[in-house]
């Protein structure tokens, strides 16, 4: 069937943006697929999150650069199908590692846990089990036909999530849960990261006031000393006041190292902040041409 000039025009935003997204994904995956071992468990997470989504863009690419390079509607429903399941797997896999990803930035960065090695890897196995699961309920309850279709656009094949029957009706309502819980919890989540790095700019604040505080006594300080040298004071007024001094050096110290131990945790929350903006606000991005669709 041959495709009219809007159909080819969504099949050309779908190949260009699909080949895109997944050169980007793997600039991410390849230069540290040798690296898994070794670098830190929410990066673990990033690469997962970058290959199964450059699975699912991928494989919505090559059905739209199908469509532009023979300009026909190159419809078979087995391999529709077949795409709108990898498509859902992808897709369910995406968002359940941005859930992840959330979580565990949300335990660094407000409650200030760590996050073991192999809870992640025992994470990322339970989210390919979950959405193969998920993406599979079509075929094992037989409502594949009714709800694996070429979408309106006829650029890509996914879920018609306009079936009302009882079978597909089950796999809709497990996808909206999901990704509703999934958003309701990154809001909740990062507003509750932006009220901790709030805090921490306010500790830094405080700190630091009370460092310029701690230079002026001392200043002070050094200048009642010269003063009592000059007035020519006692052997014990001089011992005293060396006391005082040593406890005042000692003191500003002390808030010297809580200044730059402050410092050290308002950076690490701010990198933290603005890498799960980007990863957040990428997926979004990802996901648009699905919306509109």
């Amino acid at each position: 069937m041959p495709l009219d000039t809007l159909n080819l025009f969504f099949s050309a935003i779908f190949a260009i943006f699909g080949f895109i997204g997944t050169a980007t994904n793997l600039l991410v995956v390849i230069p540290n697929a040798g690296y898994l071992t070794r670098i830190a468990p929410s990066s673990f997470l990033v690469f997962w999150l970058c290959f199964f989504d450059s699975i699912a863009l991928t494989n919505s690419a090559l059905v739209a650069a199908s469509n532009l390079a023979t300009g026909e509607l190159n419809y078979d429903a087995a391999s529709c199908r077949f795409h709108a399941g990898v498509s859902v797997f992808g897709n369910v896999s995406s968002i359940l590692l941005c859930f992840g990803l959330t979580l565990f930035r949300y335990l660094i960065v407000v409650h200030q846990k760590d996050i073991p090695k192999n809870f992640v890897r025992f994470y990322v196995l339970g989210v390919v089990f979950s959405s193969a699961f998920v993406s599979s309920l079509p075929f094992m309850m037989g409502s594949q036909e009714q709800i694996y279709k070429m979408r309106p656009c006829n650029a890509h094949c996914s879920s018609d999530w306009s079936q009302h029957d009882a079978r597909s009706s089950v796999l809709i309502w497990m996808c909206f849960s999901i990704a509703t819980i999934t958003l309701c919890f990154v809001v909740y989540a990062y507003a509750a990261m932006a009220g901790t790095i709030l805090e921490v700019f306010a500790t830094v604040k405080d700190v630091g006031g009370g460092r310029v505080a701690s230079k002026r006594v001392k200043i002070g300080n050094d200048r009642n000393e010269t003063d009592d040298k000059k007035d020519r004071m006692s052997s014990a007024e001089r011992a005293s006041n060396s006391v005082v001094t040593e406890g005042g050096v000692s003191s500003q110290n002390n808030q010297s190292r809580d200044f730059q131990s402050a410092r050290k945790l308002e950076k690490r929350q701010h990198g933290i902040m603005k890498q799960s903006i980007v990863v957040v606000g990428a997926f979004m991005i990802g996901w648009a041409p699905y919306i509109c669709s």
